[in-house]
C-alpha cells in the first residue's frame, strides 16, 4: 500500500496540534510503522517511505538465514513435521498464550512466503515451544534426553533473532515473546527475562500499545492488521505481568499507556474446536470443547493486571522512598484491597476462564 496516496491537507492543523500533545505514529527507516511520543522529533520526519526501506526487514531475514547457515545451526525439517508441531503449538500452547493471530500467520504460512505474520524466525521460535509437547526423538538434540526436544531450534532463532530485530516487526515481537517462555522453561530465567523485556520494548516502538482505529479509517492499515496489533499487544502484556509476578520484578507495562482496545470476540477463534487427541479424527458433539483463546486472554489479562498493581504499588514505595519499611498494616491493606479485587473479578468472570485464575 502506498503512503503518498493519502490527501491529509485538511488534518493538518489537527493534526499538529495532536502531535504536541500526544504523539503519532510514522514511517521508520526500516519502513514498518512505529510510533513517538511528543517529546520526541521523530515524529516530524517525512512519512512517506521508499522501497528500499520496505525491503531492509526482508533483507535482515535473508542475512539472519545466512548466518545460520554459516554457523552449522540450520534445523532442516519436513513439512509433516512442520504441520505435527504447528498442531501442537494450536493445541497447548495457544489456547492459554494467546499472542498470534492463527487465521494470518496459516494464510502466510500455506502461501510458503515469509511476510510480516510468518518470518523464519517466529516459525523457529514455535517449533521450539511445540517440541516440548512432542515425543519424537527426531527432535531432540540428544535422543534419549526429552529435556533438550526443541532445543536446535531455539539456538536457531536466537541468532535470526540478532538480525531480525534491527529492523522489528510484529512476528518479531511475537518470537522475542515467544523465546522468553522457552529460555523460562529451560530454567534460564534471566534469559527470559530479557526476551520477554525485548518483547514488550518493540511493541511500543511499533505502538501496539495504542489504539490504531484511525489509521483503519484512513485506509492505511487493514482491518486484519489491526487486529492482528490487538491478540500481540495482549499477549505481550499479559506475558509481562506473568513474568513480573513469577520473578517479583517491576513490569515494563502500565495501564495508562495502553489505548489499544481488546482483541475482537471473534466466533470462529473463540469457538474453533478443541481437541487434545491430535491425529486422531474430531467427533462433532456437544462435549466437544470450544479453544475460547480470546475470552481466556480478555480475563487472564484483568486477573494479571489486578494481581500485579499491588506489587507496582510496592515497588514504587521501595524505590522511591529510600529507607521506607512497609509496615505490616500497609501490606495487609493492600492485600485486603487486591483480594477484593480478584474476589469481584472472579464472581463476575466465566466458568470456563477460572481454571485459568487457579493456575497462576
Amino acid at each position: 500500500m502506498s503512503f503518498d496516496s493519502i490527501d491529509d491537507s485538511g488534518d493538518q492543523n489537527l493534526l499538529s496540534a495532536l502531535t504536541g500533545l500526544m504523539g503519532r505514529f510514522n514511517i521508520g527507516d526500516d519502513g514498518q510503522l512505529h510510533y513517538f511520543g511528543s517529546q520526541s522529533n521523530y515524529h516530524l520526519m517525512n512519512s512517506i517511505s521508499d522501497k528500499s526501506s520496505m525491503e531492509s526487514t526482508v533483507s535482515l531475514q535473508r542475512r539472519g538465514l545466512a548466518a545460520v547457515e554459516r554457523m552449522g545451526k540450520n534445523v532442516p525439517l519436513s513439512i509433516a513435521l512442520q504441520e505435527h508441531l504447528l498442531e501442537l503449538y494450536w493445541t497447548w500452547q495457544h489456547p492459554w498464550n494467546y499472542i498470534i493471530h492463527k487465521e494470518m500467520f496459516s494464510r502466510a504460512f500455506r502461501s510458503r512466503t515469509y511476510d510480516r505474520y510468518c518470518t523464519p524466525l517466529l516459525l523457529s521460535a514455535i517449533f521450539a515451544l511445540a517440541c516440548r509437547f512432542s515425543d519424537r526423538e527426531e527432535l531432540r538434540t540428544v535422543g534419549e534426553d526429552p529435556n533438550t526436544a526443541g532445543s536446535a531450534f531455539f539456538e536457531q532463532a536466537k541468532i535470526l533473532f540478532l538480525y531480525e530485530s534491527q529492523a522489528p516487526i510484529i512476528a518479531t515481537v511475537q518470537a522475542a515473546a515467544l523465546m522468553s517462555i522457552r529460555a523460562l522453561s529451560d530454567g534460564q530465567e534471566a534469559f527470559g527475562w530479557l526476551y520477554c523485556g525485548n518483547a514488550v520494548r518493540m511493541a511500543l516502538n511499533l505502538g501496539l500499545n495504542i489504539d490504531c482505529s484511525q489509521w483503519v479509517t484512513s485506509g492505511l492499515i487493514s482491518e486484519d492488521e489491526a487486529e492482528v496489533r490487538k491478540v500481540t499487544w495482549w499477549g505481550c502484556f499479559v506475558l509481562d505481568k506473568l513474568f513480573s509476578i513469577a520473578v517479583g520484578r517491576p513490569g515494563c507495562t502500565r495501564k495508562s499507556h495502553i489505548t489499544c482496545p481488546k482483541p475482537s470476540l471473534s466466533h470462529e477463534v473463540e469457538f474453533e474446536p478443541w481437541n487434545p487427541n491430535l491425529g486422531s479424527a474430531l467427533v462433532v458433539s456437544a462435549t466437544v470443547m470450544p479453544s475460547r483463546a480470546v475470552s481466556t486472554g480478555h480475563y487472564a489479562a484483568e486477573c494479571l493486571s489486578l494481581a500485579s498493581e499491588a506489587m507496582d504499588q510496592m515497588f514504587g514505595l521501595l524505590l522511591y522512598t529510600p529507607g521506607l519499611v512497609l509496615c505490616h498494616l500497609l501490606v495487609l491493606d493492600m492485600h485486603q484491597i487486591v483480594d477484593y479485587q480478584l474476589k469481584k473479578w472472579k464472581m463476575l468472570s466465566p466458568e470456563q476462564t477460572l481454571s485459568y485464575a487457579h493456575s497462576i
